[in-house]
């Protein structure tokens, strides 16, 4: 799994898994709020894919549901 972090101008954005190939299959599901971004694609509970921009607290609840194939808890998404 391949994950892509940077920051630009002082804005973190972190992708992770092969976010080309998520389609209308995967449930995804949006937050944002003023402070961040995030974009998950989740299938059954458990996280495919995900997009973070700004604050990246959820950043090692995501990764570990997508390395592991376990279900995530549904505040963490």
């Amino acid at each position: 799994v391949t994950v892509t972090s940077s920051a630009f101008f002082g804005v973190k954005f972190v992708a992770c898994g092969n976010l080309k190939s998520m389609d209308s299959s995967y449930n995804s599901k949006l937050r944002k709020n003023n402070e961040s971004f995030a974009l998950t694609f989740l299938e059954n509970g458990v996280v495919k894919g995900f997009l973070l921009i700004g604050k990246t607290g959820q950043l090692s609840h995501l990764k570990r549901s997508l390395l592991t194939g376990q279900k995530i808890a549904e505040e963490m998404v």
